[in-house]
């Protein structure tokens, strides 16, 4: 086996030939170093430096607030740009003082050219390790047996130079990482063999970001070449046709980093891995202090809290535009059958009574514009974070019968079109969703039972609910299944299956509503799909939407994750979404949708929220 690095002339790219040699020794055999050219001359307009030097003088003087503002604002963005982390060595030692390994290495301005082809071919490399530099072309792809690249960015959904940043400008958070993938002769294209997601710390600069997304990278093309080595199969998953290639021109690149560097600014880069569990609030962690109390008896702390949260109450709330969508589940009336019949185990939680869903639709069609999801891609797809006004959409996960009975005609009142998620095995009357089944176990009759054979196959856990949520795995899920069959008795069972729909009843919805509800698909089982293999996803996400598809006799456009969660599914769902090329999905994580993003379209899950916790929740909830 012999490897060559095909690599750029930065310390970085020298480092990682180290990282190299050091793991494979003699089976290193060269290095491409592609050394850059002469940059080429190109005639552009400047300002003079009279004219720029009078334009800076004037605005000093008559608008003094604006040219300090500037002026900060300019040196904040390179600070951050540039500054170095001295406590921080993501790769292990200094950049600086390191050269290229003694190795064998062909010096080139282009990779491509006949001479760094014949050298590359005399190298005589079973696989090629590719690490910055130029777009190869294939007289050097077809030279070895297996070629791999480390891209800085998760690809398809950006590709380019800097990609990470981009995300971070566009707010698309979630998609910080790098990704190794076989080479083809297209921009960071190929299959994708895995991503890799470095661990941050929350108060992090464009510069950090960028090095420990790297480094991240760079260990997971150390590892997947060593799988190579070893004579391992690896496995690799087709790039969907989707993505944007970013920084074609070297004025977007300065724009990117900077709208980059005003979010980590505003601390909202940190404010997400919070919100989204990546990262626990410091305050959290805290020493707890005994309050201190005045001689009056007055807790000054709790006096600020209450004032606080009074003013907040009585003070205008100001919430920004954006695509806001809602999400309901199941819609229930008094005395409402569905939770006498599955139980409290957290599953009314997921119940909005009708009383306060029909106060919540005051309030939207009051408040916002409420749109279809459809219009709502469209306006964030043409208007790709700038968006004019309020909008807002209505959506309902699960398949629950009480959305036609109960949300339908209160929704028919404002004319409110809205989009209705359904799992396929209840849709196709195969059988039940796990956790109401498992809701329904847990009641008063059968909970010793249910608790002790839980324990019996899963651990002594203190609750079999909560760990079914946040452990989830199909032996679970299929567990829920076998002790159901097992204990219930049948005339039980059969109560279950009425408060879905069934798939005539649901045609005949949408038929009744003309034009006013949209389907999607929501998996056969409601799995949670980050807790699978690849494989195990590929049949919940697209087997089953091909068969609701063939089953409802239209087109699905929507897809929504079970549970919804930022941990509930991972960029392999995404794949799988995306593999589906007229499909779009929506994700329960909270935020307001500014930016298109085609696989994780943000919704805030409502549930029984009042009026007031709603605006609160919006207000939380404006940037991701």
């Amino acid at each position: 086996m012999r490897i060559v690095v095909i690599t750029a002339n930065s310390e970085r790219h020298k480092y990682f030939c180290h990282l190299v040699s050091n793991e494979f020794g003699h089976l290193f055999t060269g290095i491409v170093n592609q050394k850059p050219g002469s940059a080429k001359t190109r005639s552009r307009k400047h300002e003079s430096f009279k004219d720029k030097s009078i334009r800076i003088i004037n605005i000093m003087l008559n608008n003094p607030k604006m040219f300090l503002q500037k002026l900060n604002n300019k040196v904040q963005s390179k600070l951050n740009l540039f500054k170095r982390i001295p406590t921080q060595k993501p790769f292990g030692m200094h950049w600086k003082n390191v050269g290229f390994p003694e190795i064998p290495i062909h010096i080139t301005q282009d990779v491509n050219s006949e001479t760094t082809v014949k050298a590359i071919k005399d190298m005589k490399p079973d696989l090629i390790m590719v690490f910055g530099g130029k777009i190869l072309k294939n007289t050097i792809i077809d030279i070895p047996k297996t070629i791999i690249n480390m891209h800085f960015g998760i690809t398809p959904f950006y590709k380019g130079a800097g990609s990470s940043i981009t995300a971070i400008g566009r707010l698309d958070f979630r998609h910080v990482g790098a990704t190794v993938h076989l080479i083809d002769n297209k921009i960071d294209h190929g299959n994708i063999i895995n991503y890799y997601f470095p661990k941050f710390k929350g108060d992090e600069s464009a510069d950090s970001i960028q090095y420990k997304t790297i480094h991240a990278g760079l260990m997971g093309l150390l590892e997947t070449a060593k799988t190579i080595v070893s004579g391992k199969p690896i496995t690799s998953y087709i790039q969907p046709p989707y993505g944007k290639i970013y920084f074609s021109k070297g004025e977007d690149r300065r724009i990117a980093t900077d709208k980059a560097i005003l979010h980590l600014n505003r601390g909202l880069f940190k404010e997400y891995l919070i919100k989204s569990g990546e990262l626990q609030n410091s305050s959290s962690k805290q020493k707890e202090v005994p309050p201190k109390i005045l001689k009056s008896g007055l807790n000054p702390a709790r006096f600020q809290r209450k004032l606080k949260k009074v003013v907040r109450s009585i003070s205008p709330m100001h919430l920004e535009n954006g695509v806001y969508i809602v999400l309901y589940h199941h819609i229930s009336s008094r005395d409402d059958p569905w939770i006498n019949y599955f139980g409290q185990s957290g599953m009314s939680k997921i119940s909005t009574n009708i009383d306060l869903f029909e106060d919540h639709l005051k309030y939207y069609n009051t408040e916002f514009n409420v749109i279809s999801l459809e219009k709502a891609q469209s306006i964030l797809e043409n208007n790709d974070g700038n968006i004019d006004s309020k909008y807002l959409v209505i959506t309902f996960d699960d398949g629950y019968k009480s959305v036609g009975n109960l949300a339908s005609p209160a929704l028919e009142q404002y004319k409110n079109p809205y989009t209705f998620f359904v799992c396929g095995n209840v849709l196709l009357r195969k059988q039940g969703l796990a956790r109401l089944r498992l809701s329904f176990l847990l009641k008063p009759e059968y909970l010793e039972e249910t608790t002790r054979n839980y324990r019996d196959n899963f651990g002594n856990v203190s609750s079999p609910w909560n760990d079914f949520k946040n452990e989830f795995n199909l032996d679970k899920n299929q567990w829920v299944h076998d002790q159901w069959s097992k204990i219930v008795p049948e005339q039980k069972k059969n109560g279950e299956l009425p408060f879905y729909f069934s798939t005539e009843e649901l045609l005949d919805l949408q038929r009744k509503e003309k034009g006013r509800l949209t389907l999607g698909s929501h998996t056969y089982s409601h799995a949670m799909l980050s807790h699978l293999s690849p494989e195990e996803q590929k049949h919940e996400v697209i087997d089953c939407h091909i068969e609701l598809e063939n089953a409802l006799e239209q087109r699905l456009y929507y897809f929504s994750y079970p549970f919804g969660g930022s941990k509930h599914f991972n960029h392999y769902s995404e794949l799988q979404v995306m593999s589906l090329p007229h499909v779009r999905a929506v994700s329960a994580y909270g935020f307001v949708n500014k930016f298109y993003y085609p696989t994780n379209l943000l919704r805030i899950s409502i549930g029984q929220y009042s009026i007031s916790d709603i605006k609160r929740k919006f207000q939380n909830f404006q940037s991701p």
